[in-house]
């Protein structure tokens, strides 16, 4: 393992003895899940939500005593599947693969086990996952899902009239960690030509806009009026909503029951 300053451990990087003893001692396992390969428009790359999620992971283990898994890079993608690169997998497939990680790392001494997942439609194939998982296994588990991270704040920050993807949001988020990702000059506005259109990320409509069964460009949102000085400050609001893994942790200290591990 490196030497740097960081409470936490990005397990690929650790040896197997290492793993065992970081399992044992610290016990809780984070795992991140965003899409290596999902259309973000014509100025964002397929791997967006991994970069995102990536960002994330490295918060985390640098700030948190936890065990961080690589990113689980597929899932259940299926309002983007028809457009080039972009994978999704059945969500009972997508279930599945979870399911084998997780039970595998709490097999090994895992005793908390936090999904923090980058996208919307997989929600609700994690939300069955965990609670499954967690009555099989035996053990606590948690989701986090970053589109109800910052909410506040960000909400308050963006100017779009809508949006939920490769938008004014997601955009302004790659360019504060990564500004050479984003090709600035293909960001456009684009709206899937539906009703009732609202300034939230919280569902994501079924469009008619375009070949693809989404919009024209895949994109849902403003991303012309994103700016890195939107992402750092949206940034900030995520990374402070992230401080509920401490009382997720607390878990651990105080089970039900009211004896400790």
């Amino acid at each position: 393992m490196g030497t740097e300053d960081k409470k936490g451990f990005l397990l690929e990087e650790m040896t197997w003895p290492e793993a065992e003893a970081a399992f044992r001692d610290v016990g809780i396992m984070v795992i991140p899940v965003g899409a290596v390969c999902k259309e973000h428009g014509p100025h964002l790359p397929l791997n967006t939500d991994f970069l995102l999620a990536d960002h994330l992971r490295r918060h985390i283990a640098r700030a948190y005593r936890v065990v961080v898994a690589p990113v689980v890079g597929w899932g259940y993608y299926p309002t983007f599947a028809a457009y080039p690169g972009s994978v999704s997998l059945h969500p009972e497939t997508f279930m599945c693969l979870i399911s084998d990680i997780c039970t595998s790392f709490v097999r090994q001494g895992i005793r908390l086990v936090i999904i923090l997942n980058t996208g919307i439609s997989t929600t609700p194939p994690l939300s069955i996952a965990v609670r499954e998982l967690s009555r099989q296994l035996g053990v606590p588990f948690a989701l986090i899902n970053l589109e109800e991270l910052g909410r506040e704040v960000i909400e308050n920050l963006l100017t779009q009239p809508a949006g939920t993807h490769a938008d004014e949001l997601e955009t302004s988020l790659l360019l504060a960690i990564d500004a050479g990702k984003v090709a600035w000059d293909r960001a456009v506005a684009d709206f899937p030509q539906t009703r009732g259109l609202r300034k939230t990320r919280l569902h994501m409509p079924r469009a008619v806009g375009g070949p693809y069964g989404f919009t024209a460009t895949g994109i849902f949102g403003d991303a012309t009026a994103a700016s890195e000085e939107k992402g750092k400050r949206a940034w900030a609001a995520i990374l402070e909503d992230l401080k509920e893994i401490d009382e997720i942790a607390r878990i651990l200290e105080k089970p039900e029951g009211g004896k400790g591990r």
